[in-house]
């Protein structure tokens, strides 16, 4: 082959070949072309339907915003605003705003803001009428146009724009005009800044202002029991750190503030006991009567007070619990002062004691009037027989000296008979004004000569007033029993007696001492003794009756029961003070008499020379016996009866026969007082001395309206009776009998 041939099938096949080449790309790409186009189709395909995928998914989140837009709690509205800031009616609103205002969508879509929130401006003087307001009710008003109301608006979008909130308290009204205070918020999203759309959100707050409202409430209402209550209360916090007192607290303890209380620490105070300190560590409440001692918390703890002494507190110490955290809230101690209360319920059972002790007194006080009786009648002709004796005795023999002991011994027995009736109260002898000056001086001169040389008597007078009414004998008693006592007290190692009379005004400060005595000026008669002092557990009864300390046959137990009778009838009291192995002081408070002492003379009348004929009636037939003996040596003529009724017979027969009536005051058929009523019928102007065993049955009233002339009071004495005759015999004389 040639060349040309060669090549020009070599370029043939070139040719064919880059053509094979070509049909073959052609190929390729035409397949290729189609496998893009299908997968173009699939994507399209799978976009088609995650579009509509996302179009239901949309679709449904739209319905569920909606669904929650409408049914939000909150009151939800949408509006836009100019560039002014200025907002434009509301676009959007739901179910619940329309309940909340009373307006359907369609209304609220022509309302904005400022229509429907209630701004108030501020209270001045406003140039416009009521004609351009919208009046909501008596206080309410509701611009229409208000310049305020919108500059206050646009405030509030400001704020939710540049910070993208602004929530605020105000009041919207209803369609009907009704006022609702609702929490307003103004949202600003960013996805809406280039539609200048923001959400108005209205929420109700009645109900927690009106919770609000009862808890500020109760708050002011237990401020105002805090601090009026009577009950003191002081608040602790939980590190028992004081946060607030009450008034009645700082007055139970005198304290003039809360920072002066504060230094009262409660918790740790000796006043109370160890056991409520560990009941209230332990969380517990606690409660507990103590009594503080401000006097020591003044000096140990300078605390200050205008108190003074011991007070008696009711304390409560309460455990407030926990808060909703957790965390311990404190204590409230509440505190009552029971001093006026137990002082009252002390003075209620001393005047309870007191009258135990009169019913008792009262009950000893008759039965011993009845011995006493009996007794006067059976001394009254002893006494007498021992006189006649003594007057027909030889003065020489050892029988007038016998008989001169049985005279002795019968008057210290009718002193103790004396003692007796004055206990029982039925003696009945006439007070006057009476200066206890000289008295005192009188008993100190005796006592020192009747005690022992190694005990001394004293005497003080410190005030220059020393007038009382009593009976000048009452105040010898007094003095006397109280220096026999003494003197028993000392009788050992000696000592020193002590007389004192001071004055002194009834008040707080004596109150304890003497419970008994109301207000009032008062002297104070002191007798003070160096001996053993009493013990704690005969105190209450040193007063009583037949009670006595010292051995059989040295005490009556008398003396004090008779002080204390005659204290208690001249208006006084007695207080005791006294310390074992140091002595005793008894103090008798007597009202002080401001008049002058009234001097009385009594007018005392030389006995007759005799030869008066006297009727004597006494139902006793041995001093019926002693009468006639007695009397008949003083030269008088006597008949004697021992019965009342046979006396009156007599005297009916012969009323002019006598010259006078002397009768016992008791006896079985007819009484002394009867007797003498019925001698006053028959024999008018006759006089009468009525005699008796008894003491203040006859009072002096009696015995003027019954015309009686004397009352002697059984023992009698030959000379008590003689005197008595004279004076009713012969009142013009002046000497007394011999």
């Amino acid at each position: 082959m040639t060349i040309i041939q060669i090549t020009l099938m070599l370029t043939t096949m070139a040719i064919l070949l880059a053509l094979l080449v070509m049909l073959w790309r052609m190929r390729k790409h035409s397949d290729a072309e189609t496998i893009l186009k299908e997968a173009e189709s699939a994507q399209i395909r799978q976009c088609l339907q995650e579009t509509q995928t996302a179009l239901a998914e949309g679709n449904r989140q739209q319905s569920l915003l909606l669904d929650i837009f409408n049914t939000a709690r909150d009151g939800v509205l949408v509006f836009q605003i100019d560039k002014d800031c200025t907002p434009s009616p509301f676009s959007h609103a739901n179910d619940t705003a329309c309940l909340l205002l009373e307006h359907d969508k369609a209304a609220l879509m022509s309302l904005t803001p400022m229509d429907i929130e209630l701004i108030r401006e501020p209270e001045m003087q406003r140039p416009q009428t009521d004609v351009d307001m919208l009046s909501l009710s008596n206080t309410e008003k509701l611009p229409r146009d208000s310049v305020f109301a919108r500059r206050t608006m646009q405030r509030m979008i400001n704020n939710a724009i540049s910070d993208g909130q602004c929530m605020y308290e105000s009041s919207v009204v209803t369609r009907s005009g009704r006022r609702i205070p609702v929490e307003i918020s103004i949202i600003f999203p960013p996805c809406t800044a280039q539609s200048n759309r923001l959400i108005y959100i209205l929420r109700d707050i009645s109900q927690q202002l009106s919770k609000t409202t009862d808890l500020r409430q109760c708050r002011a209402l237990y401020k105002n029991f805090f601090q009026s209550t009577l009950v003191g209360a002081a608040h602790y916090d939980a590190k028992q750190d004081l946060e607030s007192v009450n008034p009645a607290c700082l007055r139970i303890f005198g304290s003039p503030h809360k920072d002066e209380f504060a230094k009262l620490n409660l918790f740790e105070t000796t006043f109370i006991p160890q056991a409520v300190h560990d009941q209230i560590r332990r969380g517990e409440n606690a409660s507990y009567v103590a009594v503080f001692d401000i006097d020591a918390m003044i000096a140990t703890q300078h605390f200050v007070s205008n108190r003074r002494g011991k007070v008696i507190i009711d304390v409560f110490f309460q455990n407030l619990g926990f808060d909703s955290e957790h965390h311990p809230i404190g204590y409230l101690v509440q505190m009552q002062d029971l001093t006026e209360l137990r002082e009252t319920e002390a003075a209620l059972q001393l005047r309870e004691s007191q009258l135990r002790q009169a019913q008792k007194m009262e009950a000893i006080g008759t039965m011993t009037g009845g011995i006493a009786h009996d007794f006067n009648n059976i001394l009254t002709p002893i006494l007498g027989y021992a006189e006649i004796g003594l007057e027909a005795c030889d003065k020489n023999s050892r029988l007038y000296e016998f008989i001169r002991e049985i005279r002795i011994s019968t008057l210290r027995a009718k002193e103790l008979v004396h003692q007796i009736l004055a206990f029982s109260r039925q003696s009945d002898e006439a007070t006057t004004q009476v200066h206890l000056g000289p008295i005192i001086k009188e008993v100190t001169k005796q006592q020192s000569s009747a005690l022992p040389k190694a005990i001394r008597v004293n005497y003080a007078i410190r005030t220059d007033a020393d007038l009382v009414l009593a009976n000048p004998s009452h105040i010898h008693q007094i003095l006397t029993n109280f220096a026999t006592n003494a003197a028993y007290a000392m009788r050992e190692k000696g000592g020193q007696l002590d007389i004192q009379l001071s004055q002194f005004n009834m008040g707080w400060r004596h109150r304890q001492e003497f419970p008994k005595l109301k207000k009032g000026t008062y002297l104070r008669l002191s007798v003070r003794d160096t001996g053993c002092g009493i013990p704690e557990e005969i105190r209450e009864r040193v007063f009583d009756p037949f009670f006595s300390t010292k051995p059989t046959g040295e005490g009556t137990g008398m003396g004090l029961a008779v002080v204390k009778s005659i204290v208690d009838a001249l208006g006084g009291d007695i207080a005791i003070e006294t310390t074992l192995g140091e002595g005793t002081t008894f103090h008798v408070a007597l009202p002080l008499v401001d008049a002058p002492l009234i001097e009385e003379v009594s007018a005392w009348r030389a006995p007759p020379s005799g030869g008066e004929r006297i009727l004597f009636v006494d139902d006793e037939l041995n001093i019926a016996k002693m009468a006639t003996p007695m009397l008949g040596s003083l030269g008088y003529r006597l008949e004697v009866f021992t019965n009342g009724v046979k006396a009156l017979e007599r005297l009916k027969e012969q009323p002019q026969a006598f010259d006078l009536l002397i009768t016992d005051q008791v006896m079985p058929d007819l009484t002394g007082t009867e007797l003498a009523a019925a001698v006053r019928e028959i024999r008018p102007g006759l006089p009468v001395i009525i005699c008796s065993g008894y003491g203040g049955h006859i009072t002096s009233e009696m015995a003027e309206e019954l015309d009686i002339n004397a009352f002697l009071q059984k023992p009698i004495s030959r000379r008590e009776l003689g005197e008595a005759i004279s004076r009713v015999m012969h009142p013009d004389q002046t000497e007394p009998p011999a």
